[in-house]
């Protein structure tokens, strides 16, 4: 009996301490600098029109739409030297670091996109989506034209 009011003594006051060591995560932190040069740049796409026949209005107006990139891993190039790899939220947005003067977007072929009209074509992978120079930074949206298959025979598009 005595053995046990021991340990649950030495339990008690292990705990305490471990509690007492952790409390410096809870504490505030002073903001990285870095972040405050982080531009956020919401990426939309749309999908073109790669059938055979002659598309109504209405399915012309609903392949000119805008949809957000979300959820697709991306490459972010800063002038063509440093490589980034991240991903966009659920909204399309990505974080652009605003102290470069130059950054190419590219899909990351490790992840297929699976937005795209045919995911696994390694050719859609081996072109940047779009590029940014430093004036382009003030933009807060981006579309980007997504191409019909280019794995299949005419490029994707039917004749």
């Amino acid at each position: 009996m005595r053995w046990n009011i021991f340990f649950l003594i030495a339990l008690i006051l292990s705990s305490c301490v471990s509690f007492s060591q952790k409390k410096d995560f809870a504490k505030p932190r002073k903001a990285n600098a870095s972040i405050k040069k982080l531009k956020p740049i919401q990426l939309f796409y749309t999908n073109p029109y790669c059938g055979g026949i002659k598309p109504s209005d209405e399915m012309l107006a609903w392949y000119s739409k805008e949809h957000p990139l979300a959820s697709t891993h991306l490459i972010l190039t800063y002038n063509d030297t440093i490589k980034f790899f991240t991903l966009t939220d659920s909204l399309g947005f990505v974080y652009i670091d605003t102290t470069f003067s130059f950054v190419t977007i590219s899909l990351d072929s490790s992840h297929p996109c699976v937005l795209l009209p045919a995911p696994t074509c390694p050719k859609y992978y081996e072109r940047p989506l779009t590029s940014l120079k430093k004036e382009d930074f003030t933009l807060s949206k981006i579309t980007i034209p997504f191409r019909c298959n280019p794995c299949e025979p005419f490029g994707g598009k039917r004749p």
